[in-house]
């Protein structure tokens, strides 16, 4: 029996360089750019989901599927999705509030060194506490389908969850490095959440499709393209059943 190669597909960047444009196939709207790597995405202007189409690096055979690492339908090669470039992590709402902290310290300290310095200082974030909710009742209050109002999402997950210890379990959809991806809600396609871990063995044994429960601290608010992110990540347990009850 021959092996199954491997054959990674960019969903964000054609080989240029440049930005993948999409157009939602309900509604038409044009121009749409991925803020995460996917095989699918919701349109923002009419909230439908968007299979993307994979061309088959291996022989450049064209096809849509739903599952995380499709095998192409033509010559069988397993496509897994590339990393997703760490840049993501500067969308981030406490990147926009350092702003002020930028021009203050720009004002009064001439001196570069001393600038990065100060800014680094200033721009640690703290834990400040642990929720006890699970990963569905947080998205359920302000993730992408929840009915709040966007203000209202950014409100609640700054005051219930944002840099706080949360404990979820979900299915592993990739390893890179010292993160690892979870889909936390069983309905999605994408990668849920992405967690730093201090010590990249801590998640070398593991397996993608593995269900595992993991305790971090959220940093970062998702949405509809963007997965939550979070570090400090430990591993509670690997075992199936035990995994389930944090579930709920």
């Amino acid at each position: 029996m021959s092996e199954i190669k491997e054959y990674s597909f960019d969903s964000m960047f054609n080989e240029d360089g440049s930005t993948k444009k999409y157009t939602c196939n309900k509604c038409n709207k044009n121009n749409l750019e991925l803020l995460n790597q996917s095989f699918a995405f919701i349109c923002p202007n009419c909230s439908s989901q968007n299979l993307i189409e994979i061309i088959c690096p291996n022989c450049n055979n064209k096809f849509n599927s739903e599952e995380p690492n499709p095998t192409c339908d033509s010559c069988k090669s397993k496509i897994v999705i590339v990393s997703k470039p760490r840049t993501i992590r500067l969308v981030n709402k406490r990147i926009k509030k350092r702003k002020n902290i930028i021009g203050f310290c720009v004002t009064f300290f001439i001196s570069l060194p001393i600038f990065i310095f100060i800014f680094y200082i200033m721009g640690s974030e703290d834990i400040v506490g642990e929720s006890s909710d699970s990963y569905l009742i947080m998205d359920s209050k302000c993730g992408c389908t929840s009915p709040n109002g966007d203000e209202k999402k950014e409100d609640i997950f700054e005051k219930e969850y944002d840099n706080k210890w949360v404990q979820y379990a979900g299915e592993i959809t990739l390893i890179e490095d010292d993160v690892l991806s979870l889909r936390c809600d069983p309905n999605s396609i994408a990668s849920d959440v992405a967690i730093e871990f201090d010590n990249p063995k801590t998640i070398y044994d593991l397996s993608i499709g593995q269900v595992v429960a993991v305790r971090f601290v959220l940093r970062t608010q998702g949405g509809c393209f963007l997965s939550y992110e979070g570090d400090n990540g430990e591993i509670l347990t690997t075992d199936f059943d035990e995994a389930l009850e944090y579930y709920h």
